[in-house]
Formats: structure tokens, C-alpha cells, sequence
């Protein structure tokens, strides 16, 4: 199977404008004490007890983010290495968004913020896409080795 070359450019566009979000919010947790969008908190705020949760979340996602540009620009100079550091960073984005849903969902932040949490979900179906996309090609290759 080929692997879309609009979905990997997706990819790195995405997780570039992630990168800006991420730098965002930590500006604004570091000037005002307060964790914002991408991490919108539900009425009230976010508990203090979740503030070392979504810091943690946001490195993990910077960590992948740079992965995944790497990843990015190795398959544009087609680089042998570069799908599996693709699959390794998109595996880590599809668990840390599974973590990170699970941890936010209950607080009622989703439902305080739809448009935000919904616009972030529909973002990451390709994601989804190219990592099946992706493990397709290595299960093909590995079955002609």
C-alpha cells in the first residue's frame, strides 16, 4: 500500500501547529499559573492536582512532536529509517491522546469546550489513518524479507 504524501504533510502541519499550542499554554501556565488551550479546563478550572498531569502530557507530546517532524522530513528525503521512527511516533501520539482523553473527559472539560475538543479529535482521525497506513507497508515488507 502507498503511504499518502498528504497525510504525512498533515501530519507535520498538525503537529507543527501542536508545537505552537503546547508553547502557548506554557506560557501561559509559567505568566499566569493557568493551563489553556489545547488543555481548555472545565468550569471551575483545572484541579490543582491535574496540573502536573497536563505538564506532563505536554513534554511527552513536545518528545513526539519533534519525532514526528523528524519522521516528516526523513520520508520527504527518503530516508530508510524514517517509517519506523513514524510508526514509533505516531503510536506514542495515539497513547498519549488515549491518556490524556481519559484523564480529561471525566473533569468535564469536553463538554465545556466542545468546538475545542471535538476540532481536536476530527484532527487526529488522519493520525489514525497513517498509522494504519504505515503498519500495512512494514507488515508487506516484513513478509518479503
Amino acid at each position: 500500500m502507498r503511504i499518502s504524501n498528504t497525510l504525512i504533510t498533515y501530519l507535520g502541519t498538525i503537529q507543527f501547529l501542536h508545537f505552537v499550542a503546547l508553547i502557548h499554554a506554557g506560557m501561559s501556565y509559567l505568566s499566569q499559573g493557568d493551563i489553556g488551550f489545547p488543555a481548555s479546563p472545565p468550569a471551575g478550572g483545572w484541579p490543582e492536582g491535574a496540573i502536573p498531569f497536563l505538564v506532563a502530557m505536554g513534554i511527552t507530546d513536545a518528545i513526539l512532536i519533534v519525532m514526528s517532524e523528524i519522521f516528516v522530513i526523513g520520508f520527504f528525503k527518503q530516508k530508510a529509517w524514517s517509517e519506523r521512527i513514524g510508526l514509533v511516533a505516531l503510536a506514542g501520539s495515539m497513547a498519549t491522546a488515549l491518556v490524556f482523553a481519559l484523564g480529561t473527559l471525566p473533569s468535564g472539560a469536553w463538554w465545556a469546550h466542545p468546538v475545542a475538543y471535538g476540532g481536536m479529535t476530527i484532527l487526529f482521525v488522519p493520525y489514525v489513518i497513517l498509522f494504519i497506513q504505515l503498519m500495512t507497508k512494514q507488515s508487506a515488507q516484513s513478509k518479503e524479507v
